[in-house]
């Protein structure tokens, strides 16, 4: 059971061989790994720089393009706004000039009546001529809201700007109103010759594009003036328009397309343009990046790299050449020192070997004097009845001569007890000869019927000591050496019926033992209702010369003997834990072992 080491004239030749060799291969190896290392670092940070350049350069020119874009936005806005100032300073000037020209007419004509004078008005404002200017008179009160305001009004789809002065002696409203579309077709003309000249740098130029799909202004002279829509251009630039279109009528803006060439290189390019929709005129205001600018400037950046990584990987086969020369010299003095010390440590683990062995077949005897002890006592108890039973049916016989009363009948009832009992010895005699057998085999075995060996050798002692057994046991096939297994039956039963002895448990005496299966495990668990074992000292029970019981009846060796044979022989596992279960309504206190076994798989 011991674990020993031997190192033989070859295994020293191997050692030796692989301190000289494999300190200097792993040198190698770990040169050539540190290499791919920086090799798939370095792809790894192309990788991450290229993004990173990706993100910023895209971030950065749709900052930009915003930026323009809204510049010519704010242009146009002021322009307008300046225009429509404009007009308000001249429409203000012909409404004095109308006011002039009423109060004049008002003036020479006092001694007619209100209507005459105002018929008068009305007749000759028809015929002055105030350049476009439409001017009405009214008696509606509601203009008293908007009088000396201005303020537009839509007359048949036509946009007026206005404004109204009261003449108080006749309590009449004289409106002067200008067409702003007279004066704005004008303006975009102007706006559009000055939105050409804009400059934002190479292949960096506005484009302005109404909602029905008229170019008015691009860097492409073909363009302007086209409709997008109506002209045979391919249907992908027509549906990437109505996507400007619709990004204008919803504010502004970023859209990626390719269907226009790029000035500098006359090449279809990827582009990412912000729009934004001046809804006044139904125009929409763009301009935009192409993304073949980002591959030059991942490539700058790459071969910045490139020359770093081949600077890395030069200083990284100089490192790996210097580390395996050391490696080298090391492992041969490395070599030479383990050679001597070889022949010492040989005889230290000789001896090392000799007393583990002569240790554990210490305890492999005490454990099976242990079980003689055990055995010796199950004997008594198993024969106690028996012989008792001999003893009066003899005795019976010499009464019935002494009195002469010696029948047939009674005589061959007496022998037939005794022949019935000396059978039954025979039988004990028979199983615990087998229980000694030093078979040390390995075979397929149940283990229903390894424990019901078991208890024949030790239920008089446990019917003795009023402790119940409760069984609920399947049959299973495992692989082991039956004996063994019965002896790790018998220590841990031995283990409950002391736990009752110990702790002077009268009543309730009962141990169970049942039997579960999964997949590959047998599962025997035995479980007590002694009152478990100190949570402190749970995890040493199966350590060697370990007990809780009295020095008169352990020797500490049971369970580390059970142990041994579970897990080292029958490549499975005992554990040992504390338990609490309810039995005949009522709860109690335990020490449940569960000893786990592969199960051997039908074929």
């Amino acid at each position: 059971m011991g674990n020993e080491v031997v190192v033989t004239d070859g295994s020293e030749k191997q050692v030796l061989k692989l301190i000289k060799f494999v300190p200097s291969i792993f040198a190698l190896c770990l040169g050539i790994v540190l290499s791919f290392s920086i090799y798939i670092e370095h792809k790894n940070i192309l990788q991450l720089q290229s993004a990173k350049i990706s993100k910023e350069f895209v971030q950065r020119n749709k900052i930009e393009i915003k930026n323009q874009v809204n510049f010519v936005n704010s242009f146009i806005k002021n322009s307008k706004e300046n225009f429509t100032n404009r007009l308000k300073d001249k429409l203000y000037f012909d409404v004095l000039y109308t006011d002039s020209f009423v109060n004049k007419i008002y003036s020479d004509h006092k001694g007619k009546s209100k209507n005459e004078i105002i018929k008068i008005i009305t007749n000759k404002i028809a015929n002055l001529k105030i350049t476009n200017n439409i001017i009405t008179i009214s008696k509606n009160k509601e203009l008293e809201k908007i009088k000396n305001t201005f303020f537009k009004d839509n007359i048949i789809n036509t946009t007026l700007i206005s404004y109204t002065k009261k003449v108080e002696a006749l309590d009449i409203y004289i409106t002067t109103s200008l067409r702003i579309k007279d004066f704005e077709d004008i303006l975009k003309k102007e706006l559009i010759r000055e939105i050409k000249k804009f400059d934002f740098g190479k292949d960096r130029y506005i484009f302005l594009i109404d909602y029905e799909s008229n170019v008015l202004v691009h860097i492409d002279k073909n363009l302007e003036g086209k409709n997008i829509f109506k002209d045979t251009y391919i249907k992908k630039r027509k549906d990437e328009i109505k996507k400007l279109i619709n990004i204008a009528k919803n504010g502004n803006g970023y859209l990626t397309y390719s269907q226009f060439q790029k000035p500098s290189t006359q090449e279809f390019v990827d582009k990412t343009s912000y729009i934004i929709g001046f809804n006044d005129w139904s125009w929409f205001i763009g301009t935009g990046f192409y993304h073949d600018d980002i591959i030059r400037a991942i490539k700058k950046e790459s071969d910045e790299l490139n020359k770093i990584f081949a600077q890395y990987q030069q200083n990284a086969i100089i490192g790996t050449i210097i580390f395996t020369l050391s490696m080298i010299i090391l492992s041969i003095y490395f070599s030479k020192l383990v050679q001597s010390k070889f022949s010492s440590y040989k005889k230290d683990i000789f001896e090392t070997n000799k007393k583990n062995e002569l240790y554990n077949n210490l305890l492999a005897q005490q454990s099976k004097m242990a079980a003689i002890g055990e055995m010796i006592g199950n004997i008594a108890h198993q024969w106690r009845q028996p012989l008792t039973v001999i003893s009066m049916s003899a005795n019976n016989m010499q009464v019935d001569v002494e009195l002469g009363d010696v029948n047939d009948k009674n005589t061959l009832e007496y022998t037939h007890d005794i022949l019935f009992q000396t059978n039954y010895l025979s039988n004990t005699i028979d199983d615990f000869r087998n229980f000694f057998q030093s078979d040390e085999q390995k075979s397929n075995f149940i283990i229903k019927e390894a424990y019901t060996h078991t208890l024949k050798l030790i239920k008089a002692q446990f019917k003795n000591h009023q402790i119940e057994l409760i069984e609920n046991i399947e049959d299973a096939t495992v692989n082991g050496v039956f004996n063994e297994f019965m002896q790790v039956i018998i220590n841990i039963f031995n283990n409950c019926k002391d736990a009752y002895i110990e702790t002077k448990i009268k009543e309730n005496r009962v141990i169970f033992i049942d039997t579960t299966l999964d997949e590959n495990y047998v599962y025997l668990r035995i479980k007590d209702a002694a009152g478990g074992v100190n949570d402190e000292i749970l995890e040493k029970v199966f350590e060697p010369y370990f007990t809780t019981k009295h020095q008169s009846r352990g020797t500490g060796i049971g369970l580390y003997m059970s142990k041994e044979i579970i897990d080292k022989h029958m490549n499975g596992l005992l554990s040992i834990q504390n338990t609490e279960f309810e039995y005949n309504n009522q709860t109690f206190k335990g020490t449940l072992l569960t000893i786990k076994i592969p199960l051997v798989k039908e074929v």
